[in-house]
This record gives structure tokens, C-alpha cells and sequence, in this order.
């Protein structure tokens, strides 16, 4: 959960100005772990903003998603495989078909395929 940049200046300041740790963390209804990382990102940094999240960056963007998004509307039927070398044409890094399927399933776009009655 992000605290919000008010909430952790205003703690950290707190803290500055004599309160104890504890009692910051229970006035303000915060962790006191999540104080001790403010308080050290201040002694470090000079700010308390927010970190970036984790992980690696998103080999197929939002500009991505929208030329995949057009690519499907003219070939509903692609295969997650035809897909991926699609996006390779594109200039995207390769990725795995699990990986397409999950930016599929993100974008709220259904994979199943029209099957006619036998």
C-alpha cells in the first residue's frame, strides 16, 4: 500500500522533531517498519518519495498494446505464437507465448476461438 507523500513528510518530521518512532507509527495508523524505511530514505535521499515498484520494465508498451489491439482486429483468428512474431516485425523484444497471454488477458482480450457446430 502507498502512503501518501503528505502522510510520510509529515511523520518523518515528527520523528525529527523528538517524537518517538512508536508514537508516530500509532498516532498515524502507519507501520513502524514503514517509518524506519521514510525515516532512513530521508538520510539517504533527502526525500521520503515513493520508490518505483519492482520488476523489469514491460517488453510490449502501451503504444504496443494498440498495435496489437489493430493487428487483432484484422486477424482475430492469430495464433498467440503469430502474435509474438508479430510484435517481433514491430521492433518489440521476443516474448513467450505465456507472456502474450498474459498481456492478452490484461487488455481484456478473449482467445477463444469460433468453433462451428459439428
Amino acid at each position: 500500500m502507498a502512503y501518501d507523500k503528505d502522510l510520510r513528510v509529515k511523520a518523518v518530521e515528527a520523528v525529527e522533531d523528538g517524537a518517538s518512532q512508536k508514537s508516530v507509527a500509532e498516532m498515524l495508523n502507519i507501520g513502524l517498519a514503514s517509518l524506519e524505511r521514510w525515516i532512513k530514505r530521508k538520510r539517504e535521499t533527502g526525500s521520503v518519495d515513493a520508490i518505483s515498484p519492482p520488476g523489469a520494465r514491460r517488453k510490449i508498451d502501451k503504444a504496443g498494446e494498440v498495435k496489437l489491439r489493430a493487428h487483432l482486429k484484422e486477424n482475430p483468428e492469430s495464433k498467440t505464437s503469430e502474435l509474438c512474431k508479430y510484435m517481433v516485425s514491430q521492433g518489440y523484444e521476443q516474448v513467450s507465448k505465456s507472456t502474450m497471454n498474459r498481456l492478452l488477458k490484461a487488455m481484456n482480450i478473449s482467445r477463444k476461438k469460433n468453433v462451428s457446430p459439428s
